[in-house]
C-alpha cells in the first residue's frame, strides 16, 4: 500500500493511521496489498483503498467524537459510478460489508 504522507497534514496522517489500524483490526484487511491511503484533493477526506476489497474507508475533514466512530465505508457501483455510504460501526465484520455490497449490486 502506498501512503501519500508527503501531502498530508499532521491531523490527516493521524486519520490515515486510524483507517489502517481499523481496517486491519476490525475488518481483518491485509493492508500490505496494492492500494493507497491519501487525501482526496476534491473533498479533503482521508481515505484507504485496497484493490482486494470492494469498498474503501474514509474519514471526513472534521467530525465530533472519536475517530473510529466516524469512519465511513463507501461502495462505488462499477456499472454506473453511483456511490453508497454507511458508517463502519454499522457492520460487525467484513462479512457484513460483503452482504451489504451484494444487496446493493442486486
Amino acid at each position: 500500500m502506498k501512503i501519500n504522507a508527503d501531502k498530508m497534514t499532521k491531523f490527516e496522517m493521524e486519520k490515515a493511521v486510524c483507517l489502517i489500524h481499523f481496517a486491519n483490526w476490525k475488518f481483518k484487511w491485509n493492508v500490505a496489498g496494492f492500494g493507497e491511503c491519501a487525501v482526496n484533493q476534491s473533498s479533503g477526506y482521508t481515505y484507504l483503498w485496497l484493490e482486494d476489497y470492494p469498498v474503501c474507508l474514509y474519514l471526513p475533514i472534521s467530525f465530533d467524537g472519536e475517530m473510529e466512530a466516524n469512519i465511513w465505508v463507501q461502495y462505488s457501483d462499477p456499472m454506473n459510478g453511483e456511490e453508497f455510504e454507511a458508517l463502519a460501526t454499522d457492520f460487525e465484520s467484513m462479512n457484513d460489508v460483503y452482504k451489504w455490497v451484494a444487496e446493493l449490486e442486486q
